[in-house]
């Protein structure tokens, strides 16, 4: 019969080691004289008992199998791409440098200051766009490449273009149009990316 053992124990055939709580076939000495005790259920000399641990065994390794599967399956049905930490640093830098730019365009174009703002204004679009242009550098439609680098180049401190103060009023805001376009098409590209579609 199938019990668990109550002590640790040594099983009668193999002399391996029997734990306290395993299953063990105990052979009563009614049953077969002189080979009472516990035995591994691998080493039972009881049929009955051989048979149920074959049949225990196989539904275990079934189990385990169909386990397997549904695991598998839940992995593959499932699968949801997990964007690097690196892709998601660009992102938050690029949404807050996006963000910056456009409140300072905005701000420029509704306000007079001093000829330092604009230098700092120059300098913030010209990287934002830098960097919305490095996004965009394997799309398929270099017109947003660029478009992206003649706006950076448009605000590149470094050989500023001077324009009058009625021509850059309507080119900020048109470049802020420009910037929120442009995230707003990396944001819907990596979107569909991560779809599959």
């Amino acid at each position: 019969m199938l019990i668990p053992a109550t002590d640790s124990a040594f099983c009668r055939k193999c002399n391996g080691p029997i734990r306290k709580g395993d299953q063990v076939s105990w052979v009563d000495p009614r049953d077969m004289a002189g080979a009472s005790g516990p035995y591994h259920v691998d080493c039972t000399p009881l049929a009955e008992d051989a048979s149920i641990a074959r049949i225990a065994s196989e539904a275990a390794a079934a189990t385990r199998a169909e386990l397997e599967a549904r695991q598998a399956n839940a992995q593959r049905d499932f699968r949801v791409p997990i964007a690097s930490s690196r892709s998601v640093r660009e992102t938050i830098l690029l949404s807050a440098s996006v963000a910056v730019a456009c409140a300072l365009l905005l701000l420029a174009a509704s306000m007079r200051f001093p000829y330092d703002f604009y230098s700092v204004l120059r300098l913030v679009v010209a990287v934002t766009f830098a960097l919305l242009a490095r996004r965009f550098w394997h799309h398929r439609n270099s017109g947003w490449r660029l478009g992206l680098a003649a706006f950076a180049v448009l605000y590149n401190p470094l050989l500023p273009v001077h324009l009058a103060r009625g021509i850059w009023v309507p080119v900020n805001i048109a470049t802020a149009v420009v910037l929120l376009a442009a995230l707003y098409e990396t944001a819907f590209r990596q979107q569909r990316g991560a779809s599959g579609a």
